[in-house]
């Protein structure tokens, strides 16, 4: 049985894999959260509620994950950090042992918002077919393609003329990722999660830029596999 279901993901893995002109690429990935999707058990409330105050003290748990500077995975100790900075610290405890259901001893962006991972994926992979089929190139050599090119394609999917050079606002990031075949509601969630700082002064215009995309482009790299 085992020896099957195994099969049978790996089968919809690649079926995944070739629905988003990524054949090949990617595939354990997929194969991940297509088994955490079949495995997970039912979320315990009040770890949505902290999922809730994590989103809305960075604007997303992926614009958390990436203001603070986490890498691929962070252990208890930066978890208990994190739970102290939105308040809830008093379940840390019972967060971490749901989250870290497989006692890897970390967690990675995936674990906190599995959705965010999977939708940031789906984009990038649209991105760079996209990109690999206006180019006639690789998807291989799609990956290469440097930020800034990347962004000068994605500002000519937008529907009006940009306002700022090699930047994209809400409305025009909602125009370039429709054209990808994203609805407006992803296109919005995606924005929320490559803007980090959005929380603070930092950032002093809301707009996407080439750092977001080579941010964007170390996604796989958030899902812990182990």
């Amino acid at each position: 049985a085992v020896s099957r279901s195994e099969a049978a993901i790996s089968e919809l893995a690649e079926s995944l894999c070739f629905m988003y002109q990524q054949p090949g690429i990617g595939v354990s990935v997929l194969q991940h959260l297509v088994r955490w999707l079949l495995e997970r058990p039912k979320e315990d409330h009040t770890l949505t509620i902290f999922r809730r105050n994590l989103a809305r003290s960075y604007g997303s748990i992926a614009a958390a994950w990436r203001t603070l500077g986490i890498g691929s995975t962070i252990p208890f100790k930066t978890f208990r950090k994190l739970c102290e900075a939105v308040g809830c610290r008093q379940h840390v405890v019972g967060y971490w042992e749901a989250l870290d259901a497989g006692r890897a001893g970390n967690i990675s962006l995936f674990e906190l918002d599995p959705d965010a991972v999977s939708l940031l994926a789906r984009f990038l992979s649209a991105l760079l077919a996209g990109y690999a089929e206006k180019a006639k190139c690789s998807m291989q050599d799609a990956r290469t393609t440097s930020p800034e090119a990347l962004m000068q394609w994605l500002l000519s999917k937008a529907r009006r003329k940009p306002e700022k050079k090699q930047q994209m606002v809400a409305s025009e990031w909602r125009s370039a990722a429709k054209s990808l075949g994203f609805s407006p509601e992803e296109g919005d969630r995606l924005f929320s999660y490559l803007l980090p700082d959005a929380h603070t002064e930092k950032r002093l215009v809301e707009a996407i830029g080439p750092d977001d995309l080579c941010y964007l482009a170390q996604i796989e790299q958030l899902v812990d596999l182990d």
